[in-house]
């Protein structure tokens, strides 16, 4: 047993007892799972991890690849004084390139939820 081996055990096992997964540790494990050739079950079963966590990274990741999720910077911009004047509910638009405007208002929120 290489002293490679020894490190992947010894972060298995830390992820194994862990209510929670660090981006390294999750990268880790994904490695390793996939190196493995096993199915998620398996593979879950054999390190005491929980499958639906395992699963939970594997598609945080694909859609990470796939540009489906990800941060983005926010930039707030400063109200023009008729905006600051408008009567009327507030209205938040989430833009980005090449998609154009959400048209998600927080009244029309509150009427499909319930209010808040």
């Amino acid at each position: 047993m290489g002293p490679n081996t020894e490190r992947v055990d010894a972060m298995l096992e830390r992820a194994a007892a862990s209510n929670y997964w660090t981006e390294a540790e999750a990268q880790a494990v994904l490695e390793t799972y996939e190196a493995s050739g096993l199915s998620v079950a398996e593979f879950a079963c054999r390190h005491r991890l929980v499958p639906q966590r395992l699963r939970w990274w594997k598609k945080r990741r694909a859609e990470e690849k796939a540009g489906l999720a990800s941060f983005v910077p926010v930039q707030v911009a400063t109200p023009s004084p008729e905006a600051q004047q408008a009567p009327g509910p507030a209205r938040m638009e989430v833009c980005w390139p090449g998609a154009g405007a959400s048209g998600w208002s927080l009244a029309s929120a509150r009427t499909r939820w319930g209010g808040w």
